[in-house]
């Protein structure tokens, strides 16, 4: 495998991973209360990205 093949591997475990934090804060409301600013301010992007679509 080449260097390449492994860090594009490596960016989907990355999104995955993303994708079911970001699952998570949405079905528990006080996960994201007590998250640290950086991850409610991504949370809340995603959101209003989501928003905007319908």
């Amino acid at each position: 495998m080449t260097p390449a093949e492994k860090n594009f591997l490596l960016l989907q475990e990355i999104e995955a991973s993303r994708l079911f934090l970001l699952m998570a804060y949405q079905q528990n409301p006080k996960l994201l209360e007590r998250a640290e600013p950086r991850i409610k301010l991504l949370f809340d992007k995603n959101t209003q990205q989501s928003g905007a679509c319908r």
